[in-house]
């Protein structure tokens, strides 16, 4: 709903006069927001030039001498460094020049591995490059810069994770990276908070990578019902004591560092025993019977928890309540496997989809105001 058809209906229902609503307005006239359309123009801009420069060599890069292939990558990384210190007061020029230039950081290394031959993975130039454009990412406000370096190092650190710390015996086992990876990224988030200025934006797009490796992983264990030989000399001992330390230190800074209600942070305490337990009793309980239910029963307790812990945050509340319903149904299926193939029980599931989804739309608002009284 627009913001002038909120005013109007506040109005309406005696919350505010006209002259509040008006000064709101203007207020919020004077603001501005983000143009986004602007920045997606000058990314695309960006993705423009960058393609013609490369189609402009590539059509010629047998004629040109190494040397000189050399001298005019390092002339255009002199540039467009000077071009950044130059226009660093002008965002939109600052953002577009970032963004080239730490895309051309990674094609320099590129060129620099062919005209020499050195061997390695791609991880390894893409980890380097990560490194020397760190310091920029940092230095500027812009999403789409700081999403990217964000996705080059969930690749880097999955990939160097499974080279060198992989869990042949059984591939599943793997997951255990990806739960290291979302803890790191989740307690990244937490310190990036209280160190202010464009560093504290850059927590949010850290936030939403941390739940999304989370979410993945925790959802991918609960469909894990490892056994005891298929565990058995694996390493994953050693393994699962690394995302176990940084879950620990998320909840502890959580609990004692983030300015919530007493019944907020042990919601959130809650969350993390979940997450934790779920990996563990997937890994290293059984046997135990049908482990598959138990552990689909676990995810949801555990969507549902981490829902309730981002109330505030309508999508975030949604996306987890989405996903318990997912298991559920995925639960349902399993346990009614020979009604389900029927079309009595693809009518009884989609009844329940629509009956939940009817229900939960009613509800949400009751909710949300129930959860904001009791977990402020």
């Amino acid at each position: 709903m627009k913001l002038s058809d909120k005013l109007q209906n506040w109005v309406e229902a005696g919350l505010i006069n006209p002259a509040q609503a008006k000064s709101i307005m203007d207020f919020e006239s004077e603001q501005g927001s983000r143009p986004y359309a602007m920045y997606s123009f000058v990314i695309l801009g960006v993705a423009v030039i960058s393609v013609g420069l490369i189609s402009l060599i590539a059509a010629n890069w047998e004629f040109i001498p190494d040397s000189l292939k050399l001298l005019g990558d390092f002339s255009i990384l002199t540039g467009t460094a000077l071009a950044i210190f130059y226009f660093r007061e002008k965002k939109i020029l600052f953002y577009s020049l970032a963004v080239f230039f730490s895309l051309f950081v990674l094609a320099s290394i590129g060129l620099i591995s062919q005209i020499y031959h050195t061997s390695g993975e791609l991880y390894q130039a893409v980890g380097l490059a990560l490194f020397l454009t760190a310091p920029l990412m940092l230095l500027q406000s812009g999403r789409f810069l700081t999403h990217l370096w964000l996705i080059g190092f969930c690749f880097v650190f999955l990939s160097f994770a499974n080279d060198h710390f992989p869990y042949t015996g059984e591939f599943e086992l793997n997951n255990v990276h990806m739960l290291t990876l979302g803890s790191a990224l989740l307690l990244i988030s937490l310190l990036f908070r209280n160190l202010g200025g464009d560093v504290e934006a850059h927590s949010r797009a850290t936030l939403f990578w941390a739940l999304a490796a989370l979410t993945f992983s925790s959802f991918a264990f609960s469909f894990l019902d490892f056994s005891e030989s298929e565990v058995r000399d694996t390493g994953v001992e050693m393994g699962v004591l690394v995302p176990s330390i940084l879950l620990v230190c998320s909840a502890a800074y959580s609990f004692f560092m983030l300015p919530r209600a007493l019944s907020r942070r042990i919601m959130v305490l809650i969350t993390f025993a979940l997450l934790y337990f779920l990996f563990f009793f997937s890994i290293f309980v059984y046997p135990v019977g049908d482990k598959s239910i138990y552990l689909a029963l676990i995810f949801i307790l555990l969507a549902m928890s981490a829902g309730i812990t981002f109330f505030d945050y309508r999508f975030v509340f949604d996306f987890f309540l989405v996903m318990a319903g997912i298991r559920f149904l995925i639960v349902y299926f399993e346990l009614f496997e020979d009604l389900a193939t029927t079309g009595l029980g693809l009518i009884l599931a989609g009844l329940v989809i629509i009956g939940g989804v009817v229900l939960y739309t009613k509800s949400r608002s009751r909710i949300q105001s129930y959860l904001q009284e009791r977990l402020k």
